[in-house]
């Protein structure tokens, strides 16, 4: 095995996310793949982790598993530096559900909700 990757700046993140899709494109299929966060703004730090947006193609239970396990397993053989996986999808269902509460109590829906922010920010490498 490799040494352990660490990154440092947004374009070794995106350059290791890019290995990280051709290396596991059968299992990725159609989804994708982007980095967020303080990498992508350029405002990391050296202690700061990347943030892996996945938005899945399929949300099925068993695809969500077999993914998560094959991307964990890929980062913890591959990358020293730290690292979040955020699930797009989920944090979707989440947004709308705050905001389906907000509106219940006339309260305006709030654009700085993780979800939003995110979609705002990232950028798509596959």
């Amino acid at each position: 095995m490799s040494e352990k990757k660490v990154i440092c700046s947004k374009e070794e993140a995106l350059d290791f996310l890019r290995q990280v899709f051709r290396d596991n494109k059968k299992i990725l299929r159609q989804s994708r793949i982007g980095l967020a966060g303080s990498f992508v703004r350029d405002g990391q730090r050296q202690d700061s982790d990347i943030d892996i947006v996945i938005e899945p193609s399929d949300t099925s239970q068993a695809y969500t598993f077999l993914l998560y396990q094959t991307l964990s397993t890929y980062m913890e053989n591959h990358l020293e530096t730290g690292y979040d996986l955020v699930w797009l999808n989920l944090l979707a269902e989440q947004d709308k559900e705050e905001d389906q509460l907000l509106s219940e109590y006339g309260i305006p829906a709030d654009n700085t909700s993780p979800y939003k922010m995110i979609v705002k920010e990232v950028e798509w490498v596959a």
